[in-house]
């Protein structure tokens, strides 16, 4: 993984706050888990590199770091995290996504393929009907299925107009949609 004091992190795009706080934030996060603010510290980490169903060359770096900690996350806790690395591995196969560098390419990796296992984990969980199919949009992403991902986290929007942001949406656009 990326040394949290290496001043590579200077160097990455984020949507919302300093590249150079990415260290400290993931470091804040990790302090908190199990703790009262664990939610917010992970809202305030992850809007840095993915919003809007895209990210930033952060995530990169980023998602070895949160797949490393999920042993410490309760079970059922891991589902929240699993469908956020679930959106950047969905995120990062689009044409637009930023190119993932060599450096960072066999961390990530390795960290998607134990994500894999985290999600599978999840199966068991008794989760209400939604989640689940985030569940199951999560496992098609991170196995490389990114379109069924996609058109499975996004299901409410395929027949008719989008509950979030109003548009209409035909089965034929999730592909390549910009919608949420």
């Amino acid at each position: 993984m990326l040394p949290l004091n290496s001043r590579r992190w200077c160097t990455f795009k984020t949507y919302f706050g300093k590249a150079a706080d990415l260290p400290e934030r993931i470091h804040r996060w990790q302090r908190a888990i199990g703790e009262a603010d664990e939610k917010s510290l992970w809202h305030d980490l992850w809007e840095m590199f993915l919003h809007q169903f895209t990210i930033t060359d952060a995530a990169y770096a980023v998602t070895p770091y949160i797949v490393a900690e999920l042993q410490r996350v309760a079970p059922a806790e891991r589902f929240d995290y699993l469908v956020d690395v679930g959106l950047v591995e969905a995120a990062r196969r689009k044409e637009k996504a930023p190119r993932l560098p060599d450096d960072l390419a066999e961390e990530y990796h390795a960290a998607i393929r134990q994500a894999r296992g985290f999600a599978i984990s999840c199966l068991s969980l008794e989760l209400p009907k939604e989640e689940f199919r985030y569940l199951i949009s999560t496992l098609c992403s991170l196995h490389g299925h990114d379109v069924l991902g996609d058109m499975l986290f996004h299901l409410d929007c395929i027949c008719g107009e989008c509950p979030q942001c109003g548009e209409h949406v035909y089965p034929e656009e999730i592909q390549d949609s910009g919608y949420c």
